[in-house]
């Protein structure tokens, strides 16, 4: 999740290196809230990463709206599921 712990100390780094940074995950409320946080060119697009669908869509917005992608740091949190 990019809100908090290696994910928005990575965020933030692009951020400062004058990256345009796209936030992603499921969770839309804490999502933006980051986005708001951060001080520069930050997008967050909602995605469930498991959901095939949502991936395609997510990459097809990235490149209607930017054309290409420099970077990509994957930081998924592993959920614990019983």
């Amino acid at each position: 999740m990019p809100q908090k712990g290696i994910g928005k100390a990575i965020a933030q780094r692009m951020v400062k290196d004058n990256y345009i940074t796209i936030l992603v995950d499921i969770d839309t409320v804490n999502g933006k809230l980051l986005a708001k946080e951060l001080n520069g060119i930050v997008r967050f697009i909602s995605c469930d990463i498991c959901n095939a669908d949502d991936v395609e869509n997510l990459f097809n917005t990235v490149m209607e709206e930017f054309g290409h992608v420099d970077v990509l740091v994957n930081n998924a949190e592993l959920l614990k599921t019983m």
